[in-house]
């Protein structure tokens, strides 16, 4: 028996955006939706040697330029 699709069902759904590479290792931005506050956490990855690291837990991460030396952020 198939369930029905509900809102609770696109909370398990991560987006990918915002893919840069600098000095081997690849960054992104990870989106999923918080039905709680009725919004979208968003946190920086870093995919480096077949590993994937969480960079950030602010959950409101928008953009970010990779520089070297580190990584800016325009605002948290």
């Amino acid at each position: 028996m198939k369930k029905p699709i509900t809102s609770d069902h696109f909370k398990h759904f991560k987006m990918l955006s915002r893919l840069k590479e600098q000095d081997g290792a690849l960054y992104f931005i990870v989106k999923q939706a918080n039905l709680e506050d009725n919004r979208y956490d968003s946190d920086l990855y870093q995919y480096k040697e077949g590993r994937v690291t969480r960079l950030t837990s602010f959950g409101d991460i928008g953009t970010y330029e990779c520089q070297a030396g580190g990584i800016l952020f325009s605002a948290l």
